[in-house]
């Protein structure tokens, strides 16, 4: 039952007793003091476990969890059992926001009949900023930062609709991020960047894609977000086809050109197989729909157009590395 009207936030953790203190601290640092934060300790093998005790004996809002390693998609589902309060946020462990960040979404929110409320990012690896997305209100502006942060929920709405994780390893903040769209919840999008993505090449994030993985399942992620009904079906598969590119051109750099091809060849015949028309998908085109990122949508239109003329396999072998990581 949702009690009050603070903010939960959720952290999911796992080895990063490097970038917890950090991250911790600029949640204690916000300007909007009606917090709970929420910690779950994901099977750490390092000291980030005794770090969170710590932290949750000298301050009554923070609360620790622990479970078995299990991957974030669990440790978000298991925080969000536990939250009582009527919005709630995700940040990342080894991520850290600006000192007015709570406060910004929380004023976008409350009085409002919004859902979720949405904004940019800035990447960063701790002292140099290596480049910031920020949203305007365009139809695809809602699919662009398709993570669980940099965004505040209405704790209600994620209730009612029952939207949770999917225990998957291949992007389950995609599959929730797209969950919540499809429940045509009411989304606002705020011209502010106050979150701090750390550049971690450690990171899983920043790893999984270096060359394709065989147990990355992303044809199962696929067929739970290919929703085909609803408001908005041809935004959405724009998104697929356009998540199905960044795959292929992010995990195929460090990939031989055959890899590529076998992953090109199998991701082209699920869309021909479960989007019969995705070549006339009206999305695809110069700049892509309204609040896609130009560079991207221009991205899209051109692989798309490459895929047309069957020119994909000369591509390859021009684009690929050939290390096959």
């Amino acid at each position: 039952m949702i009690k009050n009207d603070k903010v939960s936030i959720i952290i999911p953790v796992y080895n990063v007793e490097k970038y917890i203190d950090r991250c911790i601290k600029s949640i204690l640092d916000q300007t909007f003091k009606e917090l709970e934060i929420i910690l779950v300790n994901d099977g750490s093998s390092d000291n980030s476990l005794k770090i969170l005790r710590k932290y949750e004996k000298e301050n009554k809002n923070i609360h620790v969890f622990d479970q078995k390693n299990s991957g974030p998609a669990i440790a978000r589902n298991n925080g969000m059992k536990q939250v009582k309060t009527k919005y709630l946020m995700f940040i990342d462990s080894d991520d850290y926001i600006d000192s007015d960040y709570v406060e910004t979404y929380y004023n976008a929110i409350k009085d409002t009949d919004y859902d979720v409320v949405m904004g940019g990012f800035r990447k960063t690896d701790g002292n140099k900023v290596s480049f910031t997305r920020s949203l305007d209100n365009g139809e695809f502006s809602k699919y662009v930062v398709t993570g669980p942060v940099s965004k505040i929920y209405r704790t209600s709405f994620l209730q009612k609709h029952d939207i949770s994780y999917l225990d998957t390893n291949s992007s389950e903040d995609i599959y929730f991020s797209l969950k919540v769209i499809h429940c045509n919840a009411k989304i606002k999008t705020i011209d502010y960047v106050g979150y701090n993505y750390y550049d971690n090449l450690k990171s899983l994030s920043n790893t999984q894609h270096k060359g394709f993985k065989q147990e990355i399942k992303i044809l199962e992620l696929l067929d739970e977000i290919n929703y085909r009904d609803g408001l908005n079906v041809e935004l959405n598969q724009y998104f697929i086809i356009r998540y199905c590119v960044w795959y292929l051109l992010y995990s195929g750099k460090n990939a031989t050109a055959d890899q590529f091809m076998f992953e090109y060849n199998k991701l082209f015949h699920w869309l021909s197989d479960n989007i019969s028309n995705y070549k006339k998908n009206r999305y695809i085109k110069i700049n892509g729909p309204k609040g896609e990122i130009p560079k991207i949508g221009n991205i899209i239109f051109a692989f798309m157009l490459l895929h047309k003329v069957k020119l994909v396999k000369l591509f390859s072998k021009i684009y690929c590395n050939g290390k096959g990581e």
